[in-house]
């Protein structure tokens, strides 16, 4: 007998003792799974994660949770799984986004800092010995990532696939530019750290308050990786003043760091962050007819045009400024 999507998550919720719980739609996101709220008659509440893509798999989240509590940090616990049919029944932690949280007047500071504090704590404990299965997140890895740019959103403006002189020019600058990435310090990168991501867990204490949510991509990578998905959010501002303030503070817990490489490979980071953004978004629409992810085009844009202002980046500089000058910089929607 073959069962539908549906059913199976209904056998899932009544073999796992939540029958009589009320289910309500929570959230999507760009890749293939949605999260619904059960909420028991008792008002006991849980999170049903429904990792419905072919592809999908739920083991990495289950993986990646159980370390970030080993290691103290506030995320979600799993209270039953499926693996094979790509279910996970998740510990509740409420509403209250840090998106929610920044709408509702609370203090930025606040909640920035309790998120860098979430950060530091992590790459202080975590030991990369004790992970050696976790994805590396190398520089062969981003300049596939940066590509997706030169697959989706190049033709999309120009009407053509680029030529292989343009690939080329491409990615011998993001090569030099990675030179100073393939020295960086290594750590857990959880890879969505932002604040649609982040959950304000008010009674818990100090960085606790920073629940973690999205992190089953997580990998080893740079350690300036989510600090900017941070700060170079897609989705909203963040000051200026506000950013300078909490490197330094993370720059001060690592005194081992030097400051000017740091930031530099923070930059590049940056650049080739917005830059696979641009091109998953342009996917987003055109692979899939998702438009709402085009309001964030404008924002990282103007994201990447800060990051290649720095001197490490002046050979991708100078390709954007040749490909796609400001007038090429521009929402799908505007074609």
């Amino acid at each position: 007998m073959i069962h539908t999507r549906e059913q199976l998550k209904k056998d899932f919720i009544q073999k796992n003792g939540w029958g009589d719980a009320t289910i309500s739609f929570l959230a999507g996101d760009c890749s293939n799974r949605t999260y619904d709220r059960l909420v028991k008659k008792d008002k006991t509440t849980a999170v049903l994660m429904d990792a419905y893509g072919d592809n999908e798999k739920v083991e990495p989240f289950m993986a990646i949770s159980s370390l970030l509590n080993d290691l103290g940090c506030s995320a979600p616990k799993v209270l039953s799984q499926d693996f094979e049919n790509r279910f996970l029944l998740l510990e509740d932690f409420g509403d209250q986004t840090f998106t929610w949280c920044l709408g509702k007047g609370m203090d930025a500071g606040l909640l920035y800092e309790t998120a860098v504090d979430a950060l530091i704590h992590l790459h202080q404990k975590f030991d990369r010995s004790t992970s050696s299965t976790l994805p590396v997140y190398d520089t062969k890895s981003l300049l596939e990532k940066a590509n997706l740019f030169l697959e989706w959103y190049f033709p999309a403006i120009h009407g053509t696939v680029p030529s292989t002189a343009i690939i080329q020019e491409w990615e011998d600058a993001w090569c030099q530019a990675f030179q100073v990435i393939d020295k960086a310090p290594q750590t857990l990168i959880l890879r969505d750290f932002h604040v649609d991501n982040l959950l304000w867990l008010q009674d818990r204490e100090g960085f606790k308050r920073c629940g973690l949510l999205d992190f089953q991509d997580a990998a080893i990578g740079p350690q300036c990786y989510d600090l900017v998905s941070l700060f170079e959010d897609v989705r909203q501002d963040v000051s200026f003043d506000l950013t300078k303030r909490l490197l330094k503070k993370y720059l001060r817990s690592f005194p081992d760091l030097d400051e000017h490489t740091f930031m530099t490979q923070y930059y590049t980071m940056g650049a080739q962050r917005a830059t696979r953004i641009i091109g998953v978004f342009a996917r987003m629409l055109l692979a899939k007819n998702r438009d709402h992810y085009m309001r964030f085009i404008p924002r990282t844009w103007k994201w990447l045009e800060n990051d290649l202002k720095h001197d490490n980046l002046l050979a991708i500089r100078h390709w954007f400024n040749e490909y796609f000058p400001m007038e090429k910089r521009r929402e799908l929607t505007c074609l």
